[in-house]
């Protein structure tokens, strides 16, 4: 997109929400962004999945004892269903909901931050100037603010522009 003429004075960035948590870590390794906005990112595919049920039972009506038990018969369900081989077969013809969810399963956006801190290890501590901002609802159903806030340490070491809010109903 620099390339294009209309477009090269411009800043580009990342926005994303809820999934884009683990799709942005990715993709900035890949190319260079003036900012980037992650509203409601989720870390790991497998966790937000497991948050959502929990939330979800919740709002239903089980008991404590009951959420466990169930997250706990699901666990066991996903690793039987859902192996690294699984995972990566690719969608029989046209891809679908079920193609996707399985493709992105194993999701886990830890790998791509620390990939990204090793990055800035190595160059020699060099800070990055991208300005950084991720939003998180303190009552939101799909995505734990709990687990994505693990990206706070990693956020302010790679990034000098960068800060975490959560809270936002």
């Amino acid at each position: 997109m620099r390339a294009r003429p209309e477009l090269k004075e411009s800043r580009l960035g990342f926005l994303g929400f809820s999934q884009a948590g683990w799709v942005v870590p990715n993709a900035s390794q890949r190319s260079t962004a003036d900012f980037i906005v992650l509203i409601g990112p989720a870390i790991k595919w497998r966790e937000q999945g497991f948050y959502y049920m929990q939330q979800r039972l919740a709002v239903e009506g089980a008991e404590p004892s009951e959420i466990t038990a169930a997250i706990a018969r699901e666990r066991v369900a996903y690793s039987q269903r859902l192996t690294p081989q699984t995972v990566m077969q690719p969608c029989s013809s046209r891809c679908t909901r079920d193609d996707f969810e399985r493709r992105n399963a194993l999701s886990d956006a830890r790998q791509d931050i620390a990939a990204q801190h090793v990055l800035v290890m190595v160059m020699v501590m060099v800070m990055v100037m991208v300005m950084v901002m991720v939003l998180m609802g303190a009552k939101d159903l799909n995505v734990s603010s709990k687990e994505t806030n693990i990206l706070s340490p990693c956020l302010q070491m790679l990034f000098i522009n960068s800060f975490i809010i959560i809270g936002i109903n």
